[in-house]
């Protein structure tokens, strides 16, 4: 039989990286104490449930690398390249990291769309779209970004911050974005249109830090990447970026955006309809050619990317005076978000809603009194199930405040 020492020293071959794993550059680089990277210690007293925990976690573990590799993804080339003109000029230098604003500015928009799921999508027979489609949802996405925004910026002006030096950026990214790619050039060639250029995988932390570091970024509304294909060609590299459309994964600037909205009556395309609205405001669409991501494949359903169909409805109304909104008289829902409401969100207002049985609420508010006026205010408990359980906060840092949610189910 092993002693603990012996059993110790065979365990630990698994906790040093090996060059084909991810971590395997981790260093104890400025680190004083000893660095383990791949060790995980459980320190308590007896019984107290630490062999549970571990167990809980190595059961995790398993699930979320079996998910990883069982994931197909999509790797089909892009469309309409042949409608592309044909141009020996290149606005940036293929080494280049990051775009040019004053250059950028210069790249005349592509209004072609270049991305294959769109590949049987008619500009002429366009299907006639209903009311509360998934445009919608960009919609709902997009308002309580901007209205929150404000609440940040009123939040930090009190702490003596100026309003412009808060993240006007938010990210939209689709459920089947699975993996993202760096494609990383080498233009150390004689001549200067010589480069060679191989892709690997990162991780979406490197992807958000390198686009967040983007000279003059607030001056773009829309950034987005390439959709992932292994038959990508030299001409997408050596321009890397594009005046073009953006789809499945963007960062939207909702400062910019502001007076420009999805629309929300459109099921399919709704991302294009956007491009194109903010391209006619003047703004800034930039798409990334040296990042892509990776969809995974979505076997059923009525569309090849998302499988909701067209009778599932989103429906967005504003409860602030004067405001237009679609009549909801028969539609039946099932869930209400309630994002920080004001005194302009009364009880008889949400009495228009009829709710399924089972529907499920979520309140959310700054603090733990405000969450029970909520509740109170709005008379919830007339028609709203709650459990003290399902009553939450945001693990923020210690200098923020978090944010409280409260989840009930219409009885």
């Amino acid at each position: 039989m092993m002693t603990c020492t012996e059993q110790s020293l065979y365990y630990r071959q698994w906790t040093v990286p090996k060059p084909i794993h991810m971590d395997y550059n981790n260093r104890n680089e400025g680190r004083m104490d000893t660095f383990h990277p791949r060790r995980l210690l459980l320190s308590g007293p007896p019984q107290i449930g630490k062999t549970g925990a571990y167990l809980q976690f190595l059961s995790i573990l398993s699930r979320m690398l079996i998910r990883l590799t069982e994931v197909d993804v999509y790797n089909e080339e892009e469309i309409n390249i042949n409608v592309k003109e044909e141009s020996d000029q290149y606005y940036h230098q293929p080494g280049d990291m990051w775009p040019d604003l004053e250059i950028f500015k210069k790249m005349p928009f592509d209004y072609t769309i270049h991305d294959p799921k769109y590949e049987d999508a008619s500009l002429i027979c366009s299907k006639l779209q209903t009311v509360n489609s998934e445009g919608a949802a960009h919609f709902l996405i997009k308002e309580l970004s901007y209205h929150n925004l404000e609440l940040e910026r009123n939040r930090q002006e009190e702490l003596g911050i100026k309003p412009q030096d808060i993240w006007p950026f938010i990210v939209i990214s689709d459920d089947s974005c699975v993996m993202w790619n760096a494609v990383e050039v080498d233009c150390s060639g004689d001549r200067k249109s010589d480069y060679t250029w191989t892709e690997r995988n990162v991780s979406l932390k490197q992807i958000l830090q390198h686009i967040e570091a983007t000279p003059n970024v607030t001056h773009y509304a829309l950034i987005g990447m390439r959709k992932w294909s292994s038959k990508t060609n030299s001409a997408e590299i050596k321009e890397p970026f594009s005046c073009c459309h953006v789809h499945d994964f963007i960062m939207l600037n909702v400062d910019l955006t502001q007076n420009v909205q999805y629309n929300q009556n459109r099921f399919t395309c709704d991302d294009v309809d956007f491009n194109l609205r903010v391209h006619s405001a003047g703004l800034l669409i930039c798409r990334f050619n040296h990042f892509s991501v990776m969809k995974k494949q979505i076997a059923v359903g009525g569309q090849r990317s998302f499988h909701i169909k067209s009778k599932i409805a989103v429906c967005y109304v504003s409860s602030r005076p004067h405001s237009l909104n679609i009549s909801s008289s028969g539609l039946t829902f099932s869930g209400l978000l309630l994002y920080l409401c004001d005194s302009f969100v009364v009880a008889s207002f949400l009495k228009k809603f009829h709710f399924l049985k089972g529907a499920t609420l979520c309140v959310i508010c700054q603090d733990r009194n405000s969450l029970r006026q909520t509740v109170v205010r709005l008379e919830l408990e007339d028609e709203w199930q709650f459990r003290l359980r399902d009553e939450f906060q945001t693990a923020n840092a210690k200098e923020d405040r978090p944010l409280f949610f409260l989840t009930g189910r219409h009885i």
